[in-house]
């Protein structure tokens, strides 16, 4: 089922919601095994609902994962998303991320680059903050302006994790954070 029709289904079984649930995570699970990247990121899609919702889905983190390393940016987003909301910090998952991130990070696409440093923010951990700190810094100089922010996010969010990694960067955020840009965007 698409995933509209799933909320559709969710909603007309309130009463009783746990078959409609089990159905939907059977489909997602034979969904993830399609190798059309179209497939797997709609079952995907379909999970992060139900993870909000308060299912666990935490099996399907593997799938998410390669959904987030997929080329077209449509399905990326996806696997970023659920990827933020399904994993944490002491995934062992972390460091395929992070190599997916890094990638990204140094990509010419604003919206991928965005969509990393997102959820390098709530994923990385003290361990692999050295492995993405080199790209972030050199984004406080990018072009665009919602960039410079969120690279100023994630380096705040670096201090809060570990602060001795970056407080030899504190001189270029105090910098980048009287950027009149990143007032207004």
């Amino acid at each position: 089922t698409a995933p509209r029709a799933q909320v559709k289904g969710i909603r007309a079984n309130k009463r009783e919601p746990g078959a409609f649930i089990s159905q939907a995570i059977a489909e997602c699970k034979q969904e993830l095994r399609n190798v059309d990247p179209y497939v797997k990121a709609q079952a995907v899609r379909k999970l992060t609902y139900l993870q909000m919702m308060g299912y666990d889905v935490s099996w399907a983190s593997f799938a998410i994962v390669e959904t987030m390393s997929q080329a077209r940016f449509a399905h990326k987003r996806i696997g970023y998303l659920a990827c933020s909301l399904v994993l944490d910090q002491d995934d062992q998952l972390v460091i395929l991320i992070v190599n997916t991130m890094h990638k990204d990070l140094v990509s010419n696409n604003v919206l991928e680059v965005v969509a990393a440093l997102q959820t390098a923010c709530k994923l990385i951990n003290p361990d692999t903050i050295p492995a993405v700190l080199e790209d972030i810094v050199k984004l406080l100089e990018h072009r665009e302006p919602i960039v410079r922010k969120k690279a100023v996010m994630a380096l705040h969010r670096f201090h809060q994790i570990d602060p001795e990694s970056v407080s030899h960067l504190n001189d270029k955020v105090r910098r980048a954070l009287c950027d009149n840009c990143l007032l207004y965007t």
